[in-house]
């Protein structure tokens, strides 16, 4: 049996130990599977958006957190790939630093001001309170360092 995508592969082989998702893909017309691409794509942004909730509640427990970013562009857009970093005190006194990576942030620009502004605003908008900011950490971009 031939697969075309690592999502249908990982789906059959899950099919094999989960009975009902086996049943479904058995009896399901092919039009009510829910495997097409978008279905994948909306599947992919839930989990995304359950792992980065799961990851912002952790940081959240940190007194401070330092933001690294670094954009990249290809022919079809320019993105901010966006990390924090934070300290995690566990029960017994010890400080672990930690250093997750949050998500892409897409950008209309690459001037110092968009990516600023995109920045703060996916970092609010993902929970996560800014006044506890105390670094940053880019590639060395001159239109982040203010030197052109």
């Amino acid at each position: 049996m031939k697969e075309n995508s690592n999502f249908e592969f990982f789906i059959k082989w899950l099919a094999k130990y989960d009975e009902s998702l086996s049943e479904h893909l058995s009896t399901a017309t092919t039009n009510a599977r829910y495997l097409s691409p978008q279905i994948q794509n909306e599947m992919i942004n839930c989990l995304g958006e359950s792992i980065r909730n799961a990851l912002v509640t952790d940081i959240r427990k940190s007194k401070f957190i330092s933001v690294m970013a670094d954009e990249s562009s290809d022919v079809s857009m320019t993105e901010l790939a966006v990390c924090i970093r934070y300290l995690n005190a566990s029960s017994d006194d010890e400080v672990s630093v930690n250093e997750v990576f949050l998500g892409f942030v897409e950008l209309p620009t690459t001037d110092a001001s968009t990516i600023t502004d995109s920045l703060l605003g996916n970092l609010s908008k993902w929970g996560l309170d800014t006044e506890r900011l105390r670094g940053m950490g880019f590639d060395g971009a001159s239109n982040m360092s203010g030197t052109q």
